[in-house]
């Protein structure tokens, strides 16, 4: 039965749904026969002594199932191969359309040669690496979005749910005249790997705790999250527009890091799904952390620095780089605490280079919250939610407890309370708990 439910997913025409009906009708009968089988002591006895009850009524009744499911089976596979088709003959025009862009680049280039003989080396370079950077992102957007748009819509369009409306990938970096605007540098390109040249002594201090968090994906456990606010969550992700919760769980709870994984489970599945995503999980102690540096000090620097090195990833291949992302800047950021200012500015600065579509979700954040850093901790989140109305950006912070930052920050529509998880006593289970693996987040044209 479970094979024929996936094999909805592929074929679902008039004539799997009828056969899907036969099936279950031969289930059907199958299992009341079976019931008048136990419930009569007589009806047992007179077909034990029936050489041929078997044939007549086992058999006969088991290969009528198998032949609707053979039947199932195959007109899964012809919807299969008729897609196959189709999508090779798009791939053919794809190819097409990719060496005519070749050819005009080609063009392009060369009357580009022609205009610059008189320019100096430096210029022609320049103008090389944007002519090459163009065709780049047209031959890119031609053939993820009509690839994935042809493999895939059948299947999503067989999702009754309605998604998350989220483009994958998407490297559009246009932006609104009216927030968010950074100043360029005249006549300055840089490109992505530049920049990551350029970050690469801050690595040492983008520290978190997903590696130890890993370990416990895969293992057994029973539900724990309360039902309500797993619809809350599934919410959150499936909206069109830019939303901000926070998850609030007990501080003391025996039921383990149950909310982290659940924040770590949302992170994956946006990867999975092709989305751009940044994430940050706060630990107890960082290997970076100095004897002399508070948790609270190490822990909001590795914040800062693990959201950068993120988001570098995700900018352009290549880019007119804004005044506040120069190789200097980038090389103030020591993991000292002094640095933490530039550290924000660098963040805002890629925020608004990042893709249209974007997912944020920080846990723990309640381990480095402090009356000290609460408004340096206030900064940051007031920069992640300045881009809502320019970008379709989801945030999602989970935490064991209160956090000042956080209440400083958000308002009572914006707040999950996950409390209940202090109900689960050992192997007693969470009344109306849910499983995290219901949550389902899918990518959407």
């Amino acid at each position: 039965m479970r094979f024929v439910d996936k094999s909805t997913l592929v074929a679902n025409s008039g004539t799997v749904k009828q056969a899907i009906v036969n099936l279950y009708v031969e289930v059907f009968k199958f299992l009341c026969h079976a019931m008048r089988w136990y419930q009569s002591r007589w009806v047992r006895f007179k077909k034990s002594i029936d050489s041929k009850f078997y044939n007549k009524h086992v058999e006969r009744r088991v290969e009528d199932i198998q032949k609707l499911v053979k039947e199932i089976s195959r007109e899964a596979k012809l919807k299969t191969q008729l897609r196959t088709q189709s999508t090779e003959q798009r791939t053919i025009k794809i190819e097409q359309e990719v060496h005519e862009l070749k050819h005009l680049a080609h063009e392009l280039l060369k009357r580009t040669g022609d205009e610059s003989r008189n320019i100096d080396l430096e210029m022609q370079q320049r103008l090389f690496q944007q002519v090459v950077s163009q065709m780049y992102q047209e031959v890119e957007h031609s053939l993820i979005y009509k690839l994935k748009d042809t493999a895939m819509q059948d299947l999503i369009q067989s999702q009754t749910r309605p998604r998350l409306q989220l483009r994958p990938n998407d490297q559009d970096t246009s932006e609104e005249p009216d927030a968010g605007r950074i100043e360029d540098v005249d006549g300055v390109f840089m490109t992505r790997e530049e920049l990551e040249s350029f970050s690469s002594g801050m690595k040492v201090y983008a520290e978190d705790a997903k590696d130890e968090l890993l370990s416990h994906i895969g293992q057994p456990r029973r539900p724990f999250l309360p039902r309500e606010v797993l619809i809350d969550i599934q919410s959150w992700m499936d909206g069109p527009e830019s939303k901000f919760i926070w998850v609030e769980g007990p501080a003391f709870s025996s039921v383990g890091p149950e909310l982290s994984l659940m924040a770590l489970r949302l992170s994956l599945s946006a990867m999975n799904a092709g989305i751009p995503s940044i994430s940050f999980f706060a630990k107890r102690r960082y290997n970076f952390q100095k004897p002399n540096m508070p948790a609270r000090c190490a822990g909001i620097i590795a914040l800062a620095y693990t959201l950068i090195s993120q988001l570098i990833c995700l900018v352009p291949p290549s880019f007119t780089p804004p005044r506040k992302l120069s190789k200097q800047n980038l090389e103030q950021l020591d993991g000292s605490l002094g640095s933490y200012k530039t550290a924000l500015d660098i963040l805002e600065t890629l925020l608004t280079l990042a893709p249209p579509s974007l997912i944020c979700v920080i846990d723990a954040l309640e381990t480095i919250d402090h009356r000290e850093n609460c408004l340096d901790l206030t900064k940051l989140i007031d920069i992640l939610r300045c881009h809502e109305k320019t970008k379709t950006i989801k945030i999602l912070f989970s935490t064991s407890g209160n956090c000042r930052a956080l209440m400083n920050t958000t308002d009572m529509r914006e707040r999950v309370s996950a409390q209940r998880i202090a109900l689960a006593r050992g192997a007693s289970p969470l009344p109306g708990a849910a499983d995290v693996g219901e949550l389902n987040i899918r990518a959407r044209r």
